[in-house]
């Protein structure tokens, strides 16, 4: 949780700054301040997993007295902690599109991250890998998330995906 309260403050401290270079047409810095602010809540979310990875049976001993609790969550724990660096580029473009102006965008990647991928998700990993699978579910539906959302994020500035793709004209 906390990794998640982090990226989304990072994200929307964010948002005015890219929405003053927005509204002042600078491409340049619009493009420099998102890819250095997603890359702090990446980095960010990278600390937060080998954190959560290296210490997982610390952070289960806190809250809980039953070894094999303890061991279990450790586990969960472990699995769990492989999204914090996705959050970085999930909240980033969803702050993105709300200093451009654009709240649908953000309202979709809400949407599939909320309701539309996750619990399909659940019930389908659940059936497959049981409880893992459940706890992995945050895992897949970030993945496939920052994969939709730096499309989403391309998409929105054709002279960004052509460049990202090798074709730009400059």
């Amino acid at each position: 949780m906390f990794p998640i309260m982090l990226s989304v403050g990072l994200s929307q401290g964010t948002a005015p700054l890219l929405g003053y270079y927005y509204g002042k047409k600078d491409e340049k810095n619009l493009t420099k301040a998102m890819g250095m602010a997603t890359i702090y809540g990446v980095v960010l979310g990278a600390v937060f997993t080998a954190v959560l990875f290296f210490g997982n049976w610390i952070f289960a001993s806190i809250f809980l007295s039953d070894k094999a609790l303890i061991v279990q969550t450790a586990w969960f724990l472990r699995l769990l902690c492989f999204h914090a660096p996705l959050l970085g580029v999930i909240n980033m473009v969803t702050s993105y599109f709300q200093a451009l102006g654009k709240p649908m965008h953000s309202l979709m990647i809400t949407l599939l991250r909320n309701g539309i991928l996750f619990i399909p998700g659940v019930v389908l990993m659940n059936t497959f890998f049981q409880l893992n699978g459940v706890i992995l579910t945050q895992l897949v539906v970030e993945g496939l998330l920052t994969g939709i959302c730096m499309v989403m994020y391309l998409a929105c500035s054709p002279q960004k995906l052509m460049k990202y793709l090798g074709m730009a004209t400059d």
